[in-house]
């Protein structure tokens, strides 16, 4: 029996949303959950790695 992944474990959360080859999930994902205005939605997201960040910003910034 195959084990499943469950999403909302923060490792495998950032393993599905936090790299560059899945921007386009994050995106998708972000603008159905947020739920924006016509003509507002996310269009380009940048994700910031905070174990190599400074400065005190972490997790994925808008």
């Amino acid at each position: 029996m195959t084990k499943r992944m469950n999403p909302i474990v923060d490792f495998v959360f950032k393993r599905i949303f936090g790299t560059e080859e899945n921007k386009d999930l994050l995106l998708s994902f972000l603008n159905a959950t947020l739920k924006p205005e016509e003509g507002k939605q996310l269009k380009e997201i940048t994700l910031v790695d905070p174990q190599r960040e400074s400065g005190g910003r972490q997790g994925i910034h808008l």
